[in-house]
């Protein structure tokens, strides 16, 4: 899956130069919140835009 593709290679980077364990499942959690929000958003903005395209079709034609 991309998602995990995507972790594998922020962890790569960034968690394995600060072994702590804390720190992985904290930094795991903020970017799983931060990739869920922007996901959220995208589909939020997505059906929004398609509702207004719907909104529109209804309309009579002038």
């Amino acid at each position: 899956m991309v998602i995990d593709h995507v972790r594998s290679w922020v962890f790569k980077y960034t968690i394995n130069r600060y072994p702590a364990k804390w720190f992985n499942t904290l930094y795991d959690r903020v970017v799983a919140w931060v990739l869920q929000s922007c996901v959220y958003a995208a589909f939020t903005k997505r059906m929004e835009s398609l509702q207004e395209h719907e909104a529109r079709q209804d309309l009579p034609k002038a």
